[in-house]
């Protein structure tokens, strides 16, 4: 029973430490600035706006350029839209603004299926104080470590 237990605060942990790594990251979900919602629509060939706050269709507001089979999007860092088009292998610019078509950003080299498209940001610079979130990382998973281990010593004494 100790050992399920250990295993318990372990995993726990473990997952209050990691969890403040992945869970932050968008994915799959794109909302902009103006905090409208872009849907890749594979079977009309286009990208779509919803209203972030109703979730009212607003408009079509990427297509055209080759994009065939829209499966992944996000916004890049200079603000334009970067969409992966499934059929054609590619991954092509529009405007972050207007939604016209650009270019084709990314081809060839492999490049096959592409679904999900992330931009990773360059490592931030190593600071010697952690920030607030970490200090709650780690003061929680001390303190959740500290009383497993209190608890396992207390059972074994009884």
């Amino acid at each position: 029973m100790a050992l399920n237990r250990r295993k318990l605060i372990v995993a726990i942990s473990l997952f209050l430490i990691f969890s403040t790594c992945f869970l932050t990251i968008p994915w799959v979900i794109n909302v902009a600035k103006a905090q409208d919602l872009y849907v890749s629509s594979s079977h009309t060939d286009q990208v779509l706006r919803y209203n972030g706050t109703t979730g009212a269709f607003m408009n079509v507001f990427a297509s055209g350029g080759g994009l065939d089979e829209p499966l992944g999007l996000v916004f890049g860092p200079d603000g334009n839209l970067y969409v992966s088009s499934g059929v054609t292998d590619q991954v092509l610019r529009y405007n972050g603004t207007t939604g016209a078509f650009m270019n084709v950003f990314a081809s060839g080299g492999g490049l096959s299926l592409p679904i999900f498209l992330v931009f990773h940001a360059p490592a931030p610079a190593v600071t010697a104080v952690p920030s607030l979130t970490e200090w709650g990382i780690i003061v929680m998973s001390l303190l959740l470590g500290g009383s497993g281990i209190y608890q396992l010593r207390r059972r074994r004494t009884a």
